[in-house]
């Protein structure tokens, strides 16, 4: 993560010094369920506040607001626990889920099901609703989109960055 945030970091610096105002770097991760501990959605926490304890390092860059995207929920376990991670971390736990199209040729129904039960909780139990600024559900998205809070990115496509 130092790694990846001084990378954008340098960018910022020169974006900055060719005359164009940076407002925030942002990071984007491989789906959370590869790296998170989300066995309980306890764990899940104690996982993300480890890595909000690295990007509010002294080692991150300085002046400029880091958001951090933690991937793609890909399975109903990992929506579960999405909630949490966004009430613990807020912008420094930025989610998605991409809703595949199932053997009938509509979106898989229990995966659209389990984001809108996201979006209720985040609704109700984030200060005016507003943890649903940190999660979508996704049709038909591709990855590396550097949209927020949609974005994600697969170990397929390594590293990349977006402008």
């Amino acid at each position: 993560l130092t790694a990846a945030a001084s990378f954008c970091a340098e960018c910022a610096k020169r974006f900055e010094t060719g005359g164009y105002a940076v407002q925030t770097l942002r990071i984007v991760t491989n789906p959370f369920g590869e790296y998170l501990d989300i066995s309980t959605a306890t764990a899940a926490v104690a996982s993300i506040r480890q890595i909000e304890a690295i990007l509010q390092s002294p080692e991150m860059p300085k002046g400029t607001r880091i958001r951090f995207a933690i991937g793609e929920a890909r399975t109903l376990a990992e929506l579960e626990v999405v909630p949490d991670l966004i009430k613990a971390a807020a912008d420094l736990a930025n989610c998605c889920v991409n809703i595949r199209v199932g053997d009938t040729g509509i979106p898989d129904p229990k995966m659209v099901g389990a984001a809108a039960k996201c979006c209720t909780i985040l609704s109700t139990e984030t200060p005016r609703g507003e943890g649903n600024f940190n999660f979508t559900a996704n049709f038909n998205m591709p990855a590396g989109c550097p949209y927020f809070p949609a974005a994600y990115n697969t170990a397929e496509q390594g590293a990349c960055f977006g402008i």
